[in-house]
């Protein structure tokens, strides 16, 4: 966003670098030049589901380059021993593959999260017994873990809706609330401005950053996205 007459301007408490500096000198009283929600902010303290988005941001930026997650196999075991382990950090025989879930987690945990208290929860799946199986790399655990443990969470119908907000920040969880047919995804909301439409995840064939979508359901049908803090 747009900041004048001496405001502040950037973003404090994460360490990023000045990449570019846009100047435009204009009559006094003129409106802005575009939109000025988000020209300046603190995340110091900010939190994405209870862990600190400083340090979740700075970890996956360290990583961002060197292929520790970046072109890890997609898996499909559905289960903590086949879907958790990137490029980086493989598995003691040498496998790696991560599932969109198994990402997260493992980028999460990284930076504090708990993960014994996201396979525990039970709750705000589509189905009344609850989830199903594959632990904490299940999303719908992730999703019912951040209802319940008092993150925010917001709800759009479309991607371009979320887009559009203005809310969204590096680092934050984004989740596709699907229909119990349609397989939910999950990843982290990667933009370097809350409109730059960057996703980074793990789906079919391996982890990636891309645009925002459900590679299950491009067609966005039957499916809400959430943006989780």
């Amino acid at each position: 966003g747009w900041a004048s007459d001496g405001a502040r301007a950037g973003t404090t408490g994460i360490g990023y670098r000045v990449e570019a500096l846009q100047v435009r000198i204009l009559a006094k009283g003129s409106a802005a030049p575009g939109p000025t929600d988000g020209a300046y902010r603190d995340v110091a303290d900010e939190k994405v589901i209870g862990v600190s988005r400083i340090r979740l941001v700075t970890w996956l930026t360290q990583h961002q380059y060197d292929g520790y997650y970046l072109g890890t196999p997609y898996s499909t075991g559905f289960s903590v021993p086949t879907c958790t382990y990137p490029n980086g950090e493989r598995r003691w025989d040498g496998y790696s593959g991560m599932n969109c879930t198994g990402f997260v987690a493992h980028a999460w945990s990284k930076c504090g999260g708990n993960l014994a208290a996201v396979a525990a929860n039970n709750s705000h799946s589509p189905w009344a017994g609850g989830p199903g199986g594959g632990s904490y790399i299940n999303a719908w655990r992730f999703y019912g873990y951040a209802i319940d443990s008092g993150s925010k969470v917001y709800e759009f119908n479309k991607v371009q809706d979320l887009l559009n907000s203005g809310l969204a920040r590096k680092g934050d969880v984004i989740f596709f609330k699907t229909a119990p047919n349609v397989d939910c995804h999950i990843g982290f909301f990667w933009g370097d401005n809350p409109r730059d439409n960057k996703m980074w995840h793990s789906s079919s064939p391996a982890n990636h950053i891309s645009s925002i979508y459900n590679y299950s359901n491009p067609a966005e049908i039957n499916q809400h996205v959430c943006l989780i803090k």
